[in-house]
C-alpha cells in the first residue's frame, strides 16, 4: 500500500466533495448569496469582496523520493525531507 496522501474538501451535505487546489473560500454580500440560492447566478460567476485561494502543499508521501537533479540541491533536498520525515536522520545514524 502506498503512503501516498491526497488533500479534499468534504461539502457540508456529507457527499460532494473536490480535491483542494483550486478551491476558494469566499465573502459575498447578501444579494449575491440569495441570488445564488435561487439560480439567479453560478459560483463561478460571483464577484467576491474576499476571496482566499487553496492550493494542496501535501508533502511527497514517506515512500517517494524528492526529486531534486544536482549536487547544489543535496541540501535543499535533505532539508525538505527532514520536513517531511524528520525521524529520517535518526534511521540512517
Amino acid at each position: 500500500m502506498s503512503n501516498k496522501t491526497h488533500t479534499i474538501v468534504v461539502l457540508s451535505d456529507g457527499q460532494t466533495w473536490n480535491t483542494l487546489s483550486g478551491c476558494s473560500i469566499l465573502v459575498i454580500d447578501d444579494k449575491q448569496f440569495d441570488d445564488l440560492c435561487n439560480d439567479r447566478i453560478d459560483a463561478g460567476d460571483l464577484k467576491p469582496i474576499a476571496e482566499i485561494g487553496l492550493a494542496d502543499h501535501t508533502p511527497p508521501a514517506y515512500d517517494e523520493e524528492i526529486d531534486l537533479d544536482g549536487e547544489e540541491n543535496d541540501a535543499a533536498a535533505d532539508m525538505m525531507w527532514d520536513q517531511v520525515r524528520p525521524d529520517a536522520n535518526e534511521e540512517n545514524n
